[in-house]
């Protein structure tokens, strides 16, 4: 193995990693004092190439270590080490990018983790390699926001360690002041996915907790909190149970199982219950839903709601200990693309959440996305409760109306769009017998909805919705299409093989009999 040591100015803040994305990798510890900091590997060219090309530069967090000296230890190439500086600032670079629907600044992202709200202040951290497109060197990386819809990525928390690499987990706010620690305190639970890097090998996966004493900036890892259930039980989902005046733990065991496990002081968690889900896997929430009737009002009725990665979700009720299912597997997605979707913690009894989207690699910069925050809410539907998924207040109150049509005559909807912001729709079906559905083309992607077959088409993506569509929204933010129908209870989201370029929007509107045209700023 080669060594390198590099000195970290007493105004350094970072550590910069020139990145040539999916390349054969090599693996790289980072030591400090004699103590191993990470463990990443790193995508780079052979020897041979007589200068070093990189797509992107990685920014590693080192302003702990000011003043000392970091060693590299590995087998990389003398090309790639003299392209490895220090830096006092972060250069982004985010053209040609969505731009309601966080993306990070470089590398690959999966589920969202240790969502929650805190002084005006919503935290997204999520599943991070900020050293590759790929999924590989599994950390935490962190963006905030003020208003759920712009969020700026700030420094990466949590990296690999002896104890694995970090796999998902949540957030909550310290509100008793437990563990020893203040009330402002933010609390994580995450897995440390143990035997997933060289420095854990042999190891199992453990739940473990991390705190922040600077408003969520940098976390300190902290005690091991749910020792090994199963070899790869994982996703922590940690709530306060005011009844039972306990904390409850959600969390993947192995296959379709899941535990609930209780604790009084956020040390110690117990098994209350192992639970059996159908087709359940990964990412379990648990919450509390309002009922709403079929005209929309609130019934003062709620129902318990358990969630899985896919979408998948299950009624019943919760005593504080247990879960009972009531009736059969429920589909909140319409499309493969969510998934691994998590509630934001201390929203003072609302349920937002915010999905992965799958999307591909652009640019050779990023991969993945996030959704746009959903609010969850229970419907009567035809005697049926089903799961609503609406913009919340906060991103509705941005929505600005630029054109409206209501009438019952035939006409041809032609607009240019000239605003730099995003673009949405909604309309409504005629509800007579002669409905058919309808068909355009909006910002140069075709749209077309068939009432015979019960089926949405966007571009090449075909969404059956299994049911008469009565009304439909959608928003355009560059290559993604987000969709929701019929009161908000079906959601579906694409990803378009090339960003949207037209300007142009062109409905027949003979079958529609309101349309509104919106932009979100």
């Amino acid at each position: 193995m080669k060594e390198n040591r590099i000195l970290i100015g007493e105004q350094d803040h970072y550590l910069v990693i020139p990145i040539l994305a999916e390349k054969p990798k090599k693996k790289i510890f980072f030591i400090v004092e004699d103590t191993y900091f990470t463990e990443l590997n790193i995508p780079m060219l052979e020897e041979e190439e007589v200068e070093y090309q990189y797509d992107y530069l990685a920014f590693l967090p080192i302003s702990q270590f000011q003043g000392k000296e970091i060693l590299l230890k590995g087998d990389y190439t003398q090309n790639f080490i003299n392209g490895v500086h220090t830096a006092k600032h972060i250069i982004k670079k985010r053209q040609n990018r969505p731009q309601i629907h966080f993306t990070p600044d470089y590398g690959w992202i999966n589920d969202p983790n240790g969502l929650l709200y805190q002084g005006g202040l919503y935290h997204l951290y999520f599943q991070y390699n900020p050293f590759d497109t790929q999924w590989d060197n599994m950390s935490w990386g962190h963006a905030i926001s003020k208003d759920l819809l712009h969020w700026e990525q700030i420094d990466t928390v949590l990296f690999p360690d002896e104890d694995g690499t970090i796999f998902s987990g949540c957030g909550i706010v310290n509100e008793f002041g437990l563990l020893g620690l203040p009330k402002d305190a933010l609390l994580f639970y995450y897995s440390a996915a143990g035997n997933a890097n060289e420095l854990s090998k042999g190891k199992d996966f453990v739940q473990k907790l991390a705190y922040s004493l600077d408003g969520g900036n940098t976390l300190t890892k902290s005690l091991v909190a749910v020792p090994t259930i199963c070899k790869e039980n994982r996703d922590p989902k940690v709530f306060y149970h005011e009844p039972t005046k306990a904390y409850i733990m959600c969390l993947w065991l192995e296959g379709n199982e899941f535990a609930i496990l209780c604790s009084v002081d956020l040390k110690k968690f117990e098994i209350s219950q192992r639970l059996f889900l159908d087709q359940g896997f990964e990412c379990p929430d648990l919450f509390e839903l309002k009922i709403e009737d079929e005209s929309g009002e609130n019934t003062q009725e709620t129902k318990w709601v358990f969630w899985c990665a896919d979408g998948y979700y299950y009624l019943g009720n919760f005593d504080g200990y247990e879960f009972h299912v009531e009736g059969s597997k429920k589909e909140a997605y319409h499309t493969k693309l969510p998934y691994a979707a998590q509630t934001i913690s201390n929203m003072d009894g609302r349920v937002i959440s915010i999905p992965w989207l799958r999307t591909k690699t652009v640019n050779k910069l990023y991969t993945g996305c996030m959704g746009l925050p959903r609010e969850f809410n229970l419907c009567r539907c035809k005697g049926e409760l089903r799961l609503k998924q609406s913009l919340p207040k906060e991103i509705r109150e941005r929505i600005n109306i630029i054109y409206s049509m209501n009438s019952k005559e035939s006409k041809e909807v032609n607009l240019k769009w000239e605003k730099e912001s995003v673009l949405g729709l909604q309309l409504t079906l005629k509800k007579d017998q002669t409905s058919k559905g309808f068909h355009g083309f909006i910002l140069g992607c075709e749209v077309e909805y068939n009432q015979e077959n019960g089926v949405i088409k966007v571009g090449e993506e075909q969404i059956p919705i299994k049911t008469p569509l009565e009304e439909l929204s959608m928003i355009f933010d560059s290559g993604i299409i987000e969709i929701t129908a019929n009161n908000d209870i079906i959601y579906a989201v694409i990803q378009l093989e090339h960003s949207i370029s037209n300007d142009e929007i062109n409905l027949s509107s003979n079958e529609i009999s309101e349309l509104m045209i919106y932009e979100v700023k």
